[in-house]
């Protein structure tokens, strides 16, 4: 809840704490609270997803930032996953927000997978783990050939496994299982 998440970054402003760590749901609605962070004299420390850089660098906030490299991580999961299926295979998306750097895991996976697996559809269940599970169950509807679901986060991916168990689509449940065990 980003309008949440502004206001008890504007109750530490207020508190005059001594740094602010902060994991950004929503990269570009919290630039303006960042700033304000800034013009405080606040350290910041930035965690899991960036801010938006482009808003970043126009407003010359500064912070640290320690998280992951989204296109990177998305690519690297369309690698593992391509040892798993088979040329040609589909395969769904189920997306975050379409905006700031949650994008990149997508960009990265598709760049991945290009080629290689058939991406039937990309859904937005906006990191919800509810909705990733009732996305899931329309895409297994629509696609029933669907080998595998690539979800952005971890609690879309449990929305998601919950549907697939309930759809006893035991063909997705062997290749997880497969991953789960793979030997390095």
């Amino acid at each position: 809840d980003i309008k949440k998440q502004i206001r008890i970054v504007n109750q530490f402003i207020k508190e005059k704490v001594d740094i602010i760590i902060l994991a950004p749901s929503d990269p570009i609605k919290l630039v303006p609270v960042v700033k304000s962070i800034n013009k405080a004299n606040i350290p910041l420390i930035i965690i899991d997803s960036d801010l938006d850089k482009t808003l970043v660098k126009k407003e010359h906030i500064k912070y640290k930032f320690i998280g992951f490299n989204d296109f990177k991580g998305g690519f690297e999961t369309g690698e593992f996953l391509k040892e798993y299926l088979k040329k040609g295979d589909e395969v769904a998306i189920i997306e975050g927000y379409k905006i700031g750097t949650y994008t990149k895991r997508v960009d990265g996976f598709l760049k991945a997978v290009d080629g290689y697996l058939n991406i039937k559809t990309i859904g937005s269940a906006n990191f919800g783990e509810g909705k990733s599970y009732e996305l899931t169950r329309r895409i297994i509807k629509r696609f029933p050939n669907i080998k595998a679901i690539f979800c952005t986060n971890d609690s879309m991916a449990l929305g998601s496994l919950t549907a697939l168990f309930e759809l006893e689509r035991n063909d997705i449940k062997e290749t997880i299982a497969k991953m789960l065990t793979k030997k390095e």
